[in-house]
């Protein structure tokens, strides 16, 4: 079951919402829940007659929502709201004892917290379960495997009847694979012409996409396939749009979705849990990826680092299509030209040692450089490159393999300007901004930009085919999917 926020200013926008969510799905497969206090004027009118279930609630302002009025007040518009028609009131966990209306199938029991996911979230949720509710509804800030595996475990205490979702656009999988996490509902924003901008629900997607991109119609059956980026900022991957889009496509019965790993710990108990066929990953898990597998690729092997791993039969396999992604476009930059010359990998981590590895088995003579020396000094004696501190010369290509530039540190150039000039190929791999601070510092050298779009389409064509055996060539509906959320997402 979908159920649809519905957060308009006015009663005529709620209607219109409703009529079209009515006619848009198939009854039963869809309700929706009317937020009272997103009214200019909060009444219960609107109900009367509404073309398809409704759950009233009416947040407070200490919960992000936009009810100014008394306890008493709120509790007695929720009253009305079940007299004129609602299935359902959603009340706070720690309101419920102002509640003098009925129980049972009539309540959700709702505990939010946007802080993160508590310690004792096993004693909120017996406290919950206590309540003589039809539903309880948890939604944590999630960041972390272990807080999606705290949920999960919460959804089991009373399967059917507890929906545990994170909140947080890092957590969106929790949300999308409801079913997974053994929750009988999910929610999602349904838009209108009289919404409202701010709505605090962070991580609650937009039901056009859930249907249209996720594929995730109530009426049909859980994804044959599921995959997901592992991250520890998901959200800040185009994976779940490229791959998406592609899927929807090729009419595979497939998701793909963003699920929060500040390190390896519990990602495998994630992958059997959800049962994911294969997972990207990427900051700060590609290194930790080769040692937590099963059996790694020789060419994994030989980086030290894996951002793709294949869950067959319980067994994780370790690739690295990061390499596929430097060589080809690099190649594809040079076109006849030999790879020769000196070549500069800024950066230590798993991107940088792929690139390292492609430039020095092309024929470029390899430096690398990074912040922590240290670093750097090991990914170049195990890779065949050499360590400078501070490069003074001007190298033939530059390969920015660092956040330095893209959304976590926007505007920063990862080099000295000292180090562009004429002739020379720039290669950031960021995506986002689409010309990073080095690509525009470049540009009026006449340098050969390359940005970080052609990277990942590359290295997602080939995790495709790791993934799922037999497609046609996916590689130009995966760039057409790359330009789309650029163009389309700029800032998700």
């Amino acid at each position: 079951m979908i159920i649809a926020v519905v957060a308009e200013r006015t009663p005529l926008g709620v209607l219109e919402v409703l009529r079209h969510l009515a006619a848009a799905h198939a009854p039963g497969t869809v309700m929706a829940e009317v937020r009272l206090d997103a009214l200019d004027k909060p009444e219960t009118d609107v109900l009367l007659g509404a073309p398809l279930p409704v759950i009233a609630t009416c947040r407070r302002e200490t919960d992000g929502g936009w009810w100014k009025g008394t306890e008493l007040a709120r509790m007695q518009l929720l009253q009305k709201a079940l007299k004129c028609g609602a299935v359902m009131v959603d009340i706070e966990l720690d309101a419920i004892a102002h509640w003098a209306g009925p129980l049972g199938k009539h309540l959700v029991v709702s505990h939010h917290d946007p802080t993160g996911t508590p310690r004792d979230l096993d004693r909120i949720v017996e406290k919950a379960l206590a309540v003589e509710a039809g539903f309880v509804k948890i939604a944590t800030r999630a960041t972390t495997t272990a807080d999606v595996l705290t949920l999960a475990r919460a959804a089991e205490r009373a399967p059917g009847r507890v929906i545990a979702f994170g909140l947080g656009a890092d957590a969106l999988g929790t949300r999308l694979l409801f079913r997974r996490m053994g929750s009988p509902w999910m929610y999602a924003r349904a838009r209108g012409a009289t919404a409202r901008e701010r709505l605090a629900a962070p991580g609650l997607p937009e039901l056009s996409d859930v249907v249209g991109l996720y594929g995730s119609d109530s009426r049909l059956a859980d994804p044959v396939a599921v995959f997901a980026v592992l991250s520890d900022q998901p959200s800040a991957s185009i994976g779940p749009l490229v791959f998406n889009r592609v899927f929807r496509q090729l009419q595979l019965s497939a998701m793909y979705v963003s699920l929060p790993a500040q390190g390896i710990g519990g990602v495998r108990e994630v992958m059997k849990r959800f049962d994911l066929r294969g997972v990207s990953l990427t900051t700060p898990l590609k290194e930790a990826a080769v040692q937590a597998a099963d059996s790694v690729h020789p060419l994994a092997r030989a980086i030290g680092a894996a951002n793709t791993w294949v869950h067959q039969e319980g067994k994780l396999t370790a690739y690295n299509t990061d390499y596929h992604g430097v060589r080809e476009v690099v190649q594809q930059a040079l076109g006849t030209e030999s790879a020769s010359g000196r070549a500069l990998v800024v950066g230590a981590g798993g991107a940088a040692r792929a690139a390292v590895l492609a430039l020095v088995q092309m024929g470029f003579n390899v430096e690398i450089t990074a912040r922590t020396m240290a670093r750097a000094e090991r990914v170049a004696s195990e890779l065949g490159a050499v360590a400078v501190a501070e490069p003074r010369e001007r190298p033939r290509l530059i390969v920015n393999a660092t956040p330095v530039g893209g959304v976590r540190a926007p505007g920063e150039m990862p080099v000295s300007a000292g180090l562009l000039g004429q002739g020379q190929i720039l290669f950031d791999m960021n995506y986002r901004p689409r010309e990073t601070a080095l690509l525009r510092a470049g540009r009026p050298h006449g340098a050969m930009l390359l940005g970080g779009e052609r990277m990942y389409a590359v290295q997602a064509a080939h995790q495709l085919n790791l993934w799922w055996g037999g497609l046609p060539d996916v590689s130009g509906r995966i760039k057409e999917a790359v330009r789309w959320a650029l163009r389309e997402r700029p800032l998700s």
